[in-house]
């Protein structure tokens, strides 16, 4: 993820200052691709941030550093709590008041994009499934509101608006569902990725997408279906019997539940394994049964 987002400040002329740079691992990143210098109030950090990097690092409050003349500014405040929405320090306000050409503010996950100031992008970054951090990149370097981005074994796929206002068609479900990245329902993006796959949403206000040919693509998970059907632990039971599936892993949105008391109620005994989604389709309760696809 630091090469990631450091292959963004290429060519930036002029000093990139890391403020709070922590033990230098997105430094060293940074070095690799201009000249950078680092920032933090921690002289044990600080210590292992010049070991790590190899670029200088300086010890002081980043309040106290004047970034101005500096060609980049990259930030990775701390978090004050553990939660996913915790506030940081420095605060963000601070943060997109830094005076620099280009300022980059990496953030917790959980951040809500209505936070951001106008003409800011936010990239939500997901390694493999796993959604990660956001990114804030100011104005100057903007080129999309909003960008979904998955790293999977070393390779980059993104995802920006493609601009359309139309909503995706709804209906029953296909031979194939795709289950996007949480980078790409986090950056509101499901109904672009929708149009460039040719797919559509078995529930307006549900991320799942779904089609009649596989939905290949790196920026979601793709299920092909064994059996659609109204949700009920009875008929889900009789179904799961009748598909010989023992290992359950269940997938809820969109509907009301606890997920283990109803794997206890459902009490799988066969050979295979599936993948149950509990959802709705057309704002009806719902169940698909799924089977991961070999070529995801």
């Amino acid at each position: 993820m630091a090469r990631h987002r450091a292959g963004r400040f290429a060519g930036v002329d002029g000093t990139v200052v890391d403020l709070c740079c922590g033990l230098g691992f997105d430094l060293r990143a940074l070095t690799a691709v201009a000249h950078a210098v680092g920032v933090d109030r921690n002289e044990v950090h600080a210590v292992c941030a010049r070991h790590n990097s190899g670029a200088p690092v300086v010890v002081a409050d980043v309040r106290d550093i004047r970034t101005g003349g500096s060609g980049a500014v990259f930030i990775d405040p701390a978090r004050r709590s553990a939660d996913r929405r915790g506030g940081s320090e420095p605060p963000l306000d601070w943060c997109f008041a830094l005076p620099a050409a280009r300022v980059a503010v990496k953030t917790a996950p959980g951040l809500e994009p209505a936070e951001v100031p106008e003409g800011w992008e936010v990239e939500f970054v997901a390694d493999g499934r796993e959604l990660k951090e956001a990114c804030l990149w100011s104005p100057s370097w903007a080129t999309a509101p909003r960008r979904a981005t998955v790293l999977r074994h070393g390779d980059v796929t993104e995802l920006v608006a493609d601009g359309s206002p139309d909503r995706l068609a709804v209906g029953e479900p296909g031979a194939f569902v795709l289950d996007p990245s949480p980078a790409v329902t986090r950056a509101g993006l499901v109904a672009d990725l929708g149009r460039a796959l040719g797919a559509w949403q078995i529930d307006a206000r549900i991320a799942f997408l779904t089609g009649d040919r596989p939905l290949v693509t790196p920026l979601g998970r793709r299920l092909r279906v064994l059996a659609s059907l109204p949700f009920s632990v009875k008929a889900l039971a009789a179904e799961l019997r009748r598909l010989d599936v023992g290992a359950v892993e269940l997938r809820r949105r969109g509907l009301a539940g606890d997920v283990e008391d109803l794997r206890r109620r459902l009490r799988p005994r066969g050979s295979r394994r599936a993948v149950v989604l509990l959802t709705r389709l057309a704002d009806r309760p719902w169940t698909i049964i799924c089977a991961d696809d070999p070529a995801t």
